[in-house]
């Protein structure tokens, strides 16, 4: 994903009320950092495509290091 607009991001998660989920579309580990820093997005959804599985275990640490939860479907 080339660009990701944060402030939108936060701004949807302040105006919902369910868990939010994001990340099948993120390239980088730090795209994730980011957004778990936030403390808004719940549910972590990476995509093996594009990070490729020893990616998607450093995603799974940091999504437990900030207490979300990663989901795969």
């Amino acid at each position: 994903m080339n660009s990701l607009d944060i402030n939108a991001i936060i701004k949807e998660a302040r105006a919902i009320k369910v868990p939010m989920a994001l990340g099948e579309r993120l390239e980088r580990l730090e795209r994730f950092a980011d957004l778990l820093a936030l403390r808004m997005i719940d549910v972590i959804q990476p995509e093996v495509i594009h990070l490729g599985l020893s990616n998607i275990t450093r995603v799974c640490g940091l999504v437990e290091a900030y207490g979300a939860l990663v989901d795969s479907y």
